[in-house]
This record gives structure tokens, sequence and C-alpha cells, in this order.
């Protein structure tokens, strides 16, 4: 116990003198986050106002929305506070929603989904509807057929399986048709 004491830290102290903001900000929530597992509440909540801070000097929206959902993932999950939660992941979701490369936000929705519900709940109701709003915005067929099947696959994690059905439908009516190499005959297949 000891020496998992101090491997925690010495990780701390090596985050905190990172110059980095946006891998100080990561480095520091897996540090808080394994903080949080060990039932070290306090030094894991200190670890996460440090964390608070830094997503104003990430410039990138891709990492500022994870490095704000993981945040709300290690208060939820380790440290049971329902009060924080709630205001980061609807941070998270503002900065996702601002991403203006459709795979990078239907990533980062797709990503808060699922911490959502690993953390038990949280806003993550309508976030696979975003993903996918986004997804019909895609003109290349073939990324809008990934990007569908990417909430899909969130979905079926999620154990939602009411919701992935129509999800794999229209997965199929997005389809490119194509040559099956493995198939035996060659028969056309679908992607």
């Amino acid at each position: 116990m000891l020496a998992m004491e101090q491997s925690l830290n010495s990780a701390a102290d090596a985050a905190k003198r990172m110059d980095d903001a946006k891998g100080k900000a990561l480095a520091l929530n897996r540090v808080a986050e394994a903080l949080g597992r060990a039932e070290r509440a306090a030094e894991s909540r200190s670890l996460l106002r440090e964390v608070s801070r830094r997503p104003t000097r990430i410039s990138e929206p891709r990492p500022k929305s994870r490095v704000l959902t993981r945040m709300a993932y290690t208060y939820g999950k380790h440290l049971n506070s329902r009060t924080s939660p709630p205001v980061t992941w609807k941070n998270s979701e503002e900065i996702a929603d601002g991403i203006s490369r459709p795979e990078g936000k239907i990533d980062a929705l797709l990503e808060i989904a699922f911490t959502c519900h690993e953390c038990d709940g949280g806003p993550g109701e309508g976030l696979s509807d975003k993903s996918l709003a986004a997804a019909r915005g895609l003109e290349d067929s073939r990324k809008r057929a990934d990007a569908v099947a990417s909430s899909a696959a969130t979905l079926s994690k999620m154990n939602k399986a009411d919701e992935t059905r129509p999800r794999s439908r229209k997965l199929k009516s997005w389809s490119v048709r194509f040559r099956d190499p493995m198939s035996p005959r060659g028969t056309p297949g679908c992607i």
C-alpha cells in the first residue's frame, strides 16, 4: 500500500511540473482518478481543482472536451459528487458542439455519452442523437457509414439495444455497395 501511495504522489508531482497545458490536464486527471479509486478523495479533489483551471489554457476543443469529460467522470464515479459533474458535463458538451470537424465532433459526443453512462447517469441522453445528426452532415458515404457504426457500437456498449437497432438499419441504408473479396463467389455485399 505504501508503494502505491508513493507512486501516486510521484505521478502527481511529475504531472504538476509539466509545461504543456493539455498534457498536464490529462495527466492530472489520470492521477486524480487513481486517487479516487484508492479512496483518497481529498487529494483527488485537490488535483481536480487544479485540472479545472487548465481547460482555459487548452486551445484545441477536442482535448478540452476530453479533459472536462474525464474530470466529470472522476467526480461522479469515484468521489460520489453529484454537484460538480453536471456543470462539467454541460461545458464538455458545449465544447464538443463547437468542434468544426464532423468526425471530431462525433467522437467527442460519443465519448461524453459513454462516459456519462459509465458514471451512472449524467446528461448523456440525446448525445447519441447529436452524433447521428453530425454523421448525417458528412458528405462522404464511407465516413458517414463509419460514424453511424461508431454510434451504434457506443450505444451497444451502453446496453441500449433498443436504440442500436434503428441505427443499424440506418447504417445499412447509407451503406456503399461493393464486391466482397472474402465471399466465395464475389457476391455484392454492404458495408
